[in-house]
């Protein structure tokens, strides 16, 4: 073999090893181009996650401290359901009551559950300006068979509310009161009182 073609060889030789670097090279960078943009996406995510959470935990903060929640009261100490059972009539609410009372008229009605004798079954009705009179079915139980510390609830889906007993005479009228704090960011309340006998135009 002439030197000629050795060198033609040896050219040859670097020409391929260079194009092989310079591919490996190509390589390696859009490697590292593709790795850095993931791991900066990465970080805009874990940024955004955090400030999200942080905001979220400022709001609930915020709530908790300016909500005074449920005070402290006393519900009748014994009662008897069997007597507090029947038709009771709405004589009064405030105007921010419960969100579930529209309407006026409303009577509410205890009986007894026949599927079940540890629930009470619950008949509300309320009359709207249309003249319509709507009803809703609902339970409640006597939480510890004693006192006048009830909960009630309108559907399977919906959590146990409390509805306590504060007063009571069973034959003529009973005050009712209920308080939910939801936690700790917000305090619905209302009271009501009740009577036997409908309220009739006239009367005191």
């Amino acid at each position: 073999m002439t030197n000629e073609s050795l060198q033609e060889l040896r050219a040859s030789h670097l020409r391929r090893l260079g194009s092989d670097l310079s591919q490996h090279s190509q390589y390696d960078y859009r490697v590292v181009k593709n790795s850095f943009f993931q791991n900066i996406q990465m970080c805009s995510i874990v940024f955004w996650i955090v400030m999200i959470l942080s905001l979220l935990a400022f709001v609930y903060v915020g709530f908790w401290l300016f909500n005074p929640g449920c005070p402290k009261y006393q519900w009748k100490p014994h009662l008897n359901s069997e007597l507090y059972l029947g038709r009771w009539y709405e004589m009064y609410r405030p105007k921010q009551g419960a969100s579930f009372e529209t309407g006026e008229c409303v009577v509410a009605e205890y009986l007894h559950d026949p599927i079940s004798r540890y629930y009470f079954k619950v008949i509300n009705s309320q009359q709207h300006e249309d003249g319509q009179r709507q009803f809703v079915t609902g339970k409640a139980q006597q939480v510890d068979n004693i006192s006048g510390r009830f909960q009630v609830r309108f559907n399977s889906f919906q959590p146990w509310v409390n509805m306590d007993i504060l007063e009571t005479d069973y034959h003529e009228y009973a005050i009712v009161y209920s308080c939910t704090n939801i936690l700790g960011m917000y305090t619905q309340e209302t009271i009501w009182a009740l009577m036997r006998k409908p309220w009739e135009i006239g009367s005191p």
